[in-house]
Order: structure tokens, then C-alpha cells, then sequence
């Protein structure tokens, strides 16, 4: 019994240790860095993003935007697959939407086919309906 509460004693004295800073997430096929990515150039196989101070990469295909029937060569070229980055935005959303939101009625827009919207209502980012191409 004497150890134990020693033991505590000794613990509760003693200041709280230091929090780990976490590392960016990198899978195994991310690259060793942001600016070591060439936006379009070829990648080896989808999977999750890969996340650096700067920003995020994304190994990804192509997205069809015209809204006609595509050619052979045009199929061909979007299902290449190849890096895309965003930089880390500066305008209060995150580089991509999702968890909590800090400012309410914050609305974030995000590029593509079909523009994402996204709003930050009590605490959380709500998507919104977009128009796409025909």
C-alpha cells in the first residue's frame, strides 16, 4: 500500500508530459513531399490522400465535364490516373470539407464537374446541392 501511494503521490507532483506532434498522413505511395508532386503527372494507384503542411495530393482519374458522349482517346485520357494537389486554403475552409467548422455560416466552394458548396452550420460543414453539366 505504501508503494502505490507513492506512486501516486510522485505522479500528481510531476508536470504533464508534452502532447506528440502528429506527422502529416502519408500512405505508402505518397510522395515525400508537397512540391515533389508535378500537378497531372502519372501516379501509380488511387488511394487515400496524402497530407503535407502545405496542402493535400490526391492520386486520382480524370472527371468528364462536357456533358456529350466522349471519344476513345478522351476515355482513354480520363482514366489516367494522376496527381492531383490542392494548397492549404487561406480563406477560413478547410482544404477539404468535413468535421467540425468554427465559423458559423462560412460558406466554402470546392472545384470540379460539379462545384461543391458547403456551409458551416452549428459546428458542422452541410453540403449543398450543386448543378452539373447536362
Amino acid at each position: 500500500m505504501r508503494f502505490l501511494l507513492i506512486a501516486v503521490l510522485c505522479a500528481c507532483g510531476s508536470k504533464p508530459a508534452a502532447a506528440p506532434t502528429a506527422a502529416p498522413a502519408k500512405g505508402p505511395s505518397c510522395p515525400a513531399s508537397f512540391s515533389a508532386v508535378t500537378e497531372g503527372q502519372d501516379c501509380a494507384a488511387p488511394g487515400p490522400a496524402c497530407t503535407f503542411p502545405e496542402g493535400r495530393c490526391e492520386c486520382v482519374r480524370g472527371e468528364d465535364c462536357k456533358g456529350t458522349p466522349s471519344t476513345r482517346a478522351e476515355l482513354a485520357e480520363l482514366n489516367r490516373l494522376r496527381w492531383h494537389c490542392e494548397r492549404k486554403r487561406t480563406d477560413g475552409c478547410p482544404t477539404a470539407p468535413g468535421g467540425a467548422c468554427p465559423t458559423e455560416g462560412v460558406t466554402c466552394t470546392y472545384a470540379g464537374c460539379c462545384p461543391d458548396f458547403y456551409t458551416c452550420t452549428s459546428g458542422i460543414w452541410t453540403a449543398h446541392e450543386t448543378a452539373c453539366p447536362p
